[in-house]
């Protein structure tokens, strides 16, 4: 499981919980979660806020975690 999904899944968040709050498409998230892409600088303090984890660790971190 990736960082951003882990992330959300302790917050007992959906994935549409994630996108409603910062405004991005379900797709995108899905992406962003597999490691497929990368959100954007301003997507990143988003998410950031929105999981109450440092932005410079989030994409960093953002590999397997067992």
């Amino acid at each position: 499981m990736l960082k951003m999904k882990a992330l959300r899944l302790v917050l007992s968040m959906t994935q549409a919980d994630v996108c409603k709050a910062i405004g991005v498409s379900k797709p995108t998230l899905i992406a962003w979660e597999s490691g497929r892409k990368a959100p954007d600088r301003e997507q990143l303090e988003a998410l950031s806020k929105l999981y109450s984890y440092p932005a410079n660790k989030l994409l960093r971190d953002n590999a397997k975690v067992r």
